[in-house]
């Protein structure tokens, strides 16, 4: 569902990593670790917008939103690893990670002397027991099927944390990205706080500590004295502001009063401030996908035409021209073109034909669809009213419902929905896929065993071939069962001022190394 600007592995690397894991037993896949500098003063200040920004809740465990505030969370959570776009994991937190018991276990090594932000411990027992608590199912962490198939975490020592798995799932180290397993908060302030004052003001062990938090409005952090990395971070204060939109982002930062603006999806202005010589315009690689998932559980959808009425109703090409200048690329899978598979074309996949939607239409009798929305900003309602523009050209009915993003997770895990607009990325398909559309994920409307059997094949193997075919297969049955109309891959766009230093780190949300 979420958006996100740093994670990704090249296909190619990826093969290497995990087949020379499992074949030495020992072989540490992260390639690349952190290392600390020489001590300085930081300084600077800078001020950071979200267009449409929520964070009700900055405590991990309770953080329903995962991806959707991670940038924020980074800042004052740190990370066991970092995940830059397009590159190897980056060891943060921790030192190394690596899978023995013929990939049964995964072990994470910290690094020493790690402590919170006010000085409390971080040790493999924290670790643990932050996972621990993560994964609870009354916590419903979106990150749950990602993590399925670890049967327990436990500390070995005071700098070893020992996953055991069930299964073997190679790419084990990319569910952390972007999620509260990857976030250590110090438990200990919890109990003294309470759990809801600690989700307003929690003590985390990342580069900077909160100074004040109005959630989902601003958040004002400072310098972590006791940050791990030396020389780090190299701003005093950073501040996020929610803000309604990306023109009004782009005006504040060519007023000098905000310096980067995140997740810009507004495309237009995008281009436009590609020629402006006062910001610089990053895209990461395309990770993310949207897409049109329809509640095969419920009516109107549990009936197979009303599916494929949709399918052949959606015209993603014309979207992709007439809202999104072809930055954006069309696709028939849940995959992208920087992600570890890309496939996107899927043999047989229903392509846009409105004479086939109006003769389905006509054959059900109508039908009417309430087409639900991921956020109240102007990116969603305008995508949302051009779908809609194009069902009724079919004539179907179609109801706009329009949400913010806490009632859109509500709506969504309670099922009662009929279509969604949605978008979800990560590095590898195997992370998400479940998520949206296993049978028993609450997030799901697809219930297809077949797919579920596909998908947990997909994710235990490390022969890249057999990956391809795997994916191939299984977004040829879901094709078959027309369960998603599949939209557009898409970059995150960031806009920064050209004053700020570090704009690969702004790009893959490292506060740390940003000045």
């Amino acid at each position: 569902m979420f958006s996100r600007s740093r994670q990704r592995l090249f296909p190619a690397l990826l093969a290497l990593v995990l087949l020379g894991c499992f074949a030495s037993q020992t072989a540490l896949a992260s390639n690349t670790s952190k290392v600390a500098t020489a001590n300085h003063s930081p300084r600077g200040s800078l001020q950071a917008l979200l267009t449409g920004g929520e964070w009700p809740n900055l405590d991990p465990a309770l953080d329903t939103q995962a991806a959707a505030d991670a940038t924020m969370m980074d800042a004052v959570f740190g990370g066991l690893f970092e995940f830059p776009a397009g590159q190897p994991v980056i060891d943060d937190e921790a030192s190394g990670y690596k899978f023995i018991n013929n990939g049964m276990t995964f072990e994470i090594t910290l690094r020493h002397g790690l402590t919170f932000s006010n000085g409390d411990p971080l040790d493999a027992t924290a670790v643990a027991a932050n996972i621990n608590r993560d994964l609870l199912p009354a916590n419903a962490c979106i990150c749950a099927p990602d993590f399925a198939a670890v049967s327990s975490v436990t500390a070995s020592g005071p700098y070893t944390v020992v996953l055991t798995l069930s299964r073997p799932f190679p790419s084990l180290v990319y569910s952390f990205d972007a999620t509260a397993p990857n976030w250590m908060a110090d438990l200990s302030v919890l109990a003294q706080k309470g759990s809801g004052a600690f989700g307003q003001d929690p003590v985390g062990s990342g580069p900077f500590e909160i100074v004040s938090n109005s959630a989902s409005a601003t958040l004002a952090l400072q310098a972590n004295p006791h940050y791990w990395q030396a020389g780090h971070p190299l701003l005093e204060n950073l501040t996020f502001v929610s803000i309604g939109s990306d023109e009004s982002a782009y005006d504040s930062i060519l007023a000098g009063q905000s310096q980067v603006s995140t997740n810009v999806t507004t495309i237009p202005l995008a281009v436009q401030a590609r020629s402006d010589k006062s910001v610089k315009v990053l895209v990461s690689p395309a990770t993310g996908y949207n897409f049109v998932e329809m509640n095969a559980k419920a009516p109107p959808f549990n009936n197979i035409l009303a599916r494929e009425a949709i399918y052949f109703a959606t015209d993603p090409a014309s979207i992709v021209k007439n809202l999104y200048h072809g930055i954006y690329k069309v696709v028939e899978s849940a995959t992208a073109s920087g992600e570890t598979v890309y496939l996107p074309t899927i043999p047989g996949y229903r392509t846009y034909n409105l004479k086939k939607a109006k003769a389905l239409v006509q054959q059900l009798g109508g039908l009417t669809v309430t087409l639900g929305g991921l956020t109240n900003t102007q990116y969603w309602e305008t995508e949302q009213g051009a779908l809609a523009a194009q069902w009724e050209q079919a004539g179907i009915t179609v109801n706009i419902q329009i949400n913010s993003l806490q009632n859109y997770l509500q709506e969504l895990g309670s099922g009662n929905w009929q279509a969604l607009d949605t978008q979800w990325a990560t590095p590898a398909p195997e992370l998400g896929l479940p998520s949206h559309f296993s049978s028993t994920a609450p997030l799901s409307g697809t219930h297809d065993p077949a797919v579920d059997a596909l998908m947990n094949q997909a994710a235990a193997t490390t022969d890249p071939v057999r990956i391809n075919t795997l994916y191939k297969k299984l977004f040829e049955t879901m094709n078959t069962d027309a369960d998603v109309a599949f939209l557009y891959s898409k970059p995150v766009i960031t806009i920064v001022s050209k004053n700020v230093s570090g704009t690969a780190a702004v790009a893959n949300s490292f506060w740390e190394d940003v000045s």
